[in-house]
């Protein structure tokens, strides 16, 4: 296996005990978010360290699946002479995780409904007001309650 990526694609709410890393997840990432500044030029950018919890991380490194549960990203594109995969992914979705152990399942999945929650989509898109209002041919402050789906 060549780069590997996890793709994370939007859950729907959770069961309680995952609910409260979940909001863990949000909660520093939002703080992370926050405290630092906006760069402007050449675009709309920051920078963020140590966006999980240090001990998220760490279960996030162990837990890790398997390669033989990552699916090729693009074969015509990101694959080796003998047409093995240089670009893998791992979809954190239901279907994507449906192989996992249920305690898997939901370690992931929160994961990913935190990086997928509208309350760090609003803090994101307040750090990037200026891009997003240019992007969307809004004022910058008329967006804010406003639906503007993410890209996948």
């Amino acid at each position: 296996m060549g780069v590997a990526s996890i793709e994370i694609q939007e859950v729907s709410s959770s069961p309680k005990p995952s609910r409260a890393l979940e909001l863990r997840i949000i909660n520093h990432v939002i703080d992370a978010v926050e405290v630092v500044d906006a760069a402007e030029e050449p675009y709309c950018q920051y920078y963020v360290e140590n966006v999980l919890p240090p001990d998220v991380y760490e279960d996030m490194l162990y837990r890790l699946p398997d390669p033989e549960y990552y699916r090729p990203l693009n074969l015509k594109e990101w694959s080796r002479a003998n047409g093995e995969s240089t670009r893998d992914r791992l979809v954190l979705s239901k279907d994507g995780l449906a192989d996992q152990t249920k305690k898997m399942q939901d370690f992931w999945l929160s994961i990913a409904r935190a990086l997928t929650s509208e309350q760090l989509k609003r803090v994101i898109f307040a750090k990037l007001a200026k891009d997003i209002a240019l992007r969307f041919d809004l004022p910058q402050r008329a967006w804010g309650g406003r639906e503007i789906a993410c890209c996948p």
